[in-house]
């Protein structure tokens, strides 16, 4: 059970959910949510889409993790790998088991909501085999690998969250999706700091191993500031306590880009990821009240 619990990693899960969950908030009032189908598509989202993501991560990494050191917060890995596979807590078979078993959940909860739901999981199902896997293995291609992350967690996620209470895609649902995308793609790099040592001595070139730390760490500033103000200027109108929970999300990122520039000519504590883990989740929260 605990290297199911380990190789899924359900922490991250967490802002994939938060997009889904952005998505029904902003598709329909309350009243008019059916419960059914919500529950449905945080099913296919969570142990779903994000549980596959994870494990066909792990076994395309598998002779990169041998090399790497596991990031630890709290006992949970962050990055580095989980080390079930290199430790054979789980054998290799066990977990492409566990991939299909996970996968084939996707596509059973998402039959169960409606037909174009179950269209953006299989899409989000080809994206995370794609970014993982060869011969493409987006994860290796900088730029591409940050998109596949921004489409996963953005408007995948959104519009299986959406699509699951709306018939229709609106003008503004378009908006938001994309502000998370990029928001998860941007504060993402804050992983590959998190690896940068492990990456460089592996010949890893992630963007921010090309581009250096200073400039990854820039990015990683200013870009989410830059949607913070764009957000609130295409939906300034708000209720009382998503402004309190924004004035809250500028505090905590506030923390982070101090912490991410104190730590740019050093190691990146694991603690800083988690908080990245936290933005990326309050974020699409708050944003897809906006509207």
């Amino acid at each position: 059970m605990n290297a199911i619990f380990l190789i899924t990693r359900p922490w991250y899960w967490l802002p994939s959910l938060a997009s889904t969950i952005s998505g029904m908030v902003c598709a329909s009032p309350a009243g008019q949510r059916p419960i059914g189908r919500i529950a449905l598509a945080l099913v296919a989202v969570g142990p779903g889409l994000s549980a596959y993501a994870e494990v066909i991560n792990e076994i395309a990494d598998i002779r990169f993790d041998c090399g790497g050191t596991p990031k630890l917060f709290w006992r949970l890995p962050l990055g580095g790998g989980t080390g079930v596979l290199t430790n054979r807590t789980m054998s290799y078979r066990g977990a492409v088991a566990m991939a299909v078993s996970v996968g084939v959940l996707t596509i059973l909860a998402s039959v169960a909501v409606s037909p174009v739901v179950l269209l953006c999981s299989i899409l989000g199902l080809g994206v995370a085999t794609i970014y993982s896997m060869p011969p493409f293995r987006l994860k290796g291609r900088p730029v591409a690998s940050i998109l596949a992350q921004a489409a996963g967690y953005g408007p995948i996620a959104f519009y299986i969250g959406f699509l699951s209470v709306s018939h229709s895609v609106t003008r503004a649902s378009v908006i938001v999706s994309l502000l998370i995308g990029v928001w998860v793609g941007c504060l993402g790099l804050t992983a590959d700091l998190l690896d940068f040592e492990d990456d460089t001595r592996q010949q890893i070139r992630t963007l921010c191993v090309r581009v250096g730390r200073t400039t990854a760490s820039l990015v990683i500033i200013f870009v989410p500031w830059l949607l913070c103000i764009g957000a609130w200027l295409l939906f300034y109108r708000m209720a009382f306590w998503v402004a309190v929970s924004y004035c809250l999300l500028s505090v905590m990122l506030v923390g982070h880009s101090s912490l991410v520039w104190k730590y740019r000519f050093a190691r990146l504590p694991p603690g800083v990821h988690a908080l990245t883990v936290v933005l990326e989740v309050l974020f699409p929260l708050c944003v897809g009240t906006l509207p």
